[in-house]
């Protein structure tokens, strides 16, 4: 299963406007450059996730941090940014980066917290990854749960940040973005069921593999099951007096289930380990919980088979929105 978190508070910090907050802008910055006048501008970029309380079916196997980029200028060919847990609390304010806003306790370059250099997780990119970003920040998560949760900080390294080289700029959409492409976690595991009883397992190179008694709607920040049907598509013929198609077969144990955005294509939970297809004495089934779920856009149930090395793509018919 796959809990989505996003951002509590974001911010980014400049140098070059020491003073200014940026607490409510769009876009969050990192940056290595020059001005036309050769100044130094670097610019790093705060957020936290309040992970204080979250329901007692979450374990974390997996913590991964997913940002989109928005904009990228003079980006050398790959490079690498760096997170770094914070080490004391800081206030994200009400500025943005057009509005010159300065107020005393919110965070600017000036006014920044520190960071904990000990753990740390790489982003590396190129000019193939620039669209969207996830890291794993595990170890990140871990010190947030072991002592004190601050967020994080993103940034080039120190040596980086004091070097002659030019790293260009690269943006990302910040918590306060009207798209849906704000920074969020990925906390994941593993809770596959796979109990087949006496079902017989699927065997035909054509499969159907559709959702069962699919609602049209489901409530936002609730575990939701989802039953699935799984059957040959061209049923052999025979005498008998029942129908084949109404058959409940069971899918391999390397089957797995994505929920899609119709409209953006975005996959709002991947095809990965910690999205398989489960399996009891009825049939199979999906669980998903929908908290953080973007409300009232169309989502399709696609799914992912592994046979015999190669990897075979349905999709479910019928669509569904979270309110």
């Amino acid at each position: 299963m796959i809990y989505l978190v996003t951002a509590s508070k974001d911010a980014a910090v400049y140098e070059l406007y020491p003073n200014r907050n940026t607490g409510v802008d769009e876009i969050l910055t990192i940056s290595k450059a020059y001005t036309s006048v050769d100044a130094s501008d670097i610019a790093r970029s705060f957020i936290q996730f309040d992970v204080s309380s979250l329901p007692s079916h979450v374990t974390a196997s997996s913590t991964v941090l997913h940002i989109n980029n928005v904009h990228a200028l003079n980006l050398p060919i790959s490079f690498s940014l760096y997170v770094h847990p914070v080490t004391s609390s800081w206030n994200m304010g009400l500025g943005v980066w057009a509005g010159d806003t300065t107020t005393d306790g919110w965070i600017t370059w000036n006014n920044q917290p520190g960071v904990d250099y000990t753990i740390s997780s790489s982003i590396y990119f190129d000019y193939d990854s620039l669209d969207e970003t996830e890291v794993d920040i595990k170890s990140i998560y871990n010190y947030w749960t072991a002592s004190d949760n601050y967020g994080l900080r993103i940034s080039h390294t120190s040596s980086v940040e004091t070097s002659s080289l030019d790293y260009g700029y690269i943006k990302f959409y910040s918590k306060e973005t009207n798209t849906y492409q704000q920074p969020f976690l990925k906390i994941q595991w593993d809770d596959q069921v796979y109990s087949t009883g006496s079902l017989s397992a699927v065997s035909s190179n054509e499969l159907v593999i559709k959702s069962k008694e699919l609602k049209s709607y489901y409530l936002v920040g609730k575990v939701n099951k989802v039953k699935l049907v799984a059957r040959d598509k061209y049923p052999v013929k025979t005498f008998a007096k029942t129908f084949t198609y109404l058959d409940v077969n069971a899918l391999p144990p390397n089957t797995y289930y994505s929920i899609v955005d119709v409209i953006t294509k975005n996959r709002i939970l991947p095809f990965s380990e910690y999205t398989k297809v489960s399996c009891d004495t009825s049939g199979n089934y999906v669980k998903f919980d929908s908290t953080n779920f973007p409300t009232h856009r169309p989502l399709r149930l696609e799914f992912m088979l592994e046979r015999d090395g190669v990897n075979e793509y349905y999709q479910d018919d019928l669509t569904f929105m979270i309110k």
